[in-house]
């Protein structure tokens, strides 16, 4: 009823006169308001090449701000995508479609929606997602709706900073993707069991890469309320084949989950107050029957017969995933933890059965922080300099939106586009 509101950012529909009542946050600050009937998205563009979007701004929809179906060569350069009802852009399809210097932010659900190549055959989208800002993204879908939702085959996610959300940064499925000198922070804010990179029950989802990324003041509103059950990088129930190479892990709850699955790689990493760095869990050790494994129609064996693992093609570009339903499946083996260096945290948790051909763990080091070193760029900066022979340095100065001075006076100028699209 219009009597109950009475405080700044409330608001009552009454449906039969047609409108809104609100009270802004900050009333000062308002100096429009747009309501939006358009329940399509702004561009939508099918099975087209080599068009270019640049320097516009794209707002204030139901749907999405654009929407790409198949065709190649698509570029979104320079553009500013906002206040959309669900996700910013969707790629859905084709090949070498890429987004470039652009802004998506304040989206109902995903930030950007991308899929492309052919899994079948292992064939490579191409796509890229680079120099990018993607913030503020699931406002009215809380949980499962990323900043980037990735599926398909060869999709790289380049230089960008992700940030400010309840769930995920990223959740991803297919194969071959690459993840690398991004900015993740300030995310999974309002969820547990979560993660700021999550992927989960595909043991044929491999050949994922994760690397020099920085992950910072993740879940930091879950740990305030002792919950604890979120990390920067999730490999949830099983899922196998991920490289986790050259990260910066600082202020996370925990820094890497490995739900037992096989063949991940977690090396030459920096963890800092993470608690723990690494942890790998229990499930599905002892090769005991497990509903993951037992059902048909469940989510691991579904996906497993979904695709044709056990030919040449598959058995050539993952070697081990081949004879798995032989090689005691369900158990988690061939993991390796190794070259990382950790400060100030418990570097990690397995449990006892936990033996060397389920989860191998040599020359990590853990580092003294001198009390001089007070912030996170002086105690990166430190750790990086002061490693031991086997680890290799961080290049932490190329994380993020490129530093090129030219890209960036260009992404400066982008902030007020030529031309807006609602």
């Amino acid at each position: 009823i219009i009597e109950e509101l009475d405080a700044p950012g409330e608001w009552i529909m009454d449906r039969k006169r047609e409108s809104i009542y609100f009270i802004p946050r900050n009333s000062k600050s308002v100096n429009e308001i747009v309501v939006s009937l358009n329940p399509k998205p702004l561009v939508a563009c099918r099975n087209v090449s080599n068009v270019v979007f640049k320097e516009l701004e794209f707002c204030f929809g139901r749907s999405s701000g654009i929407s790409i179906s198949g065709g190649s060569s698509v570029l979104i350069s320079h553009c500013a995508v906002n206040n959309m009802g669900t996700a910013g852009i969707v790629i859905n399809g084709g090949t070498n479609h890429r987004i470039d210097a652009c802004t998506v932010t304040s989206t109902g659900n995903e930030g950007i929606i991308i899929s492309g190549g052919e899994r079948i055959a292992l064939v490579p989208s191409f796509h890229r997602i680079e120099n990018s800002s993607i913030m503020r993204f699931g406002r009215w879908t809380r949980s499962y709706a990323p900043g980037i939702l990735v599926s398909g085959v060869g999709v790289t996610m380049s230089h960008n900073e992700i940030g400010n959300a309840p769930h995920s940064a990223l959740i991803l499925s297919g194969n071959d993707h690459v993840i690398e000198y991004n900015n993740i922070h300030d995310v999974c804010s309002e969820t547990i069991d979560a993660g700021a990179i999550y992927m989960g029950r595909d043991l044929t989802a491999r050949g994922i890469t994760i690397r020099y990324n920085r992950f910072y003041n993740i879940a930091t509103d879950a740990v305030k309320k002792g919950e604890v059950d979120v990390s920067a990088i999730y490999l949830d129930d099983f899922f196998s084949g991920v490289t986790i190479t050259g990260n910066i892990f600082y202020h996370v709850k925990r820094g890497v989950e490995i739900g037992c699955g096989r063949d991940n790689v977690v090396r030459n990493n920096i963890f800092v107050h993470c608690f723990p760095a690494i942890h790998f869990s229990k499930r599905g050790w002892n090769g005991k029957s497990d509903w993951r494994f037992d059902d048909l129609e469940g989510p691991v064996l579904k996906k497993l017969y979904a695709v044709p693992f056990q030919n040449e093609l598959w058995k050539l570009k993952y070697p081990t995933l081949g004879n798995i339903l032989t090689d005691e499946f369900g158990v988690p083996k061939e993991n390796i933890a190794a070259d990382n260096v950790s400060a100030d945290c418990d570097f990690i948790r397995s449990f006892p059965e936990a033996t060397e051909g389920l989860l191998r763990v040599e020359r990590n080091v853990n580092k003294q922080i001198p009390g001089q070193y007070r912030t996170e760029e002086t105690i990166i900066g430190y750790l990086n300099k002061n490693i031991p022979e086997s680890f290799h340095a961080i290049p932490e100065k190329k994380i993020a939106v490129s530093r090129n001075d030219d890209l960036r006076k260009e992404y400066n100028k982008m902030v007020k586009p030529v031309k807006r699209i609602q």
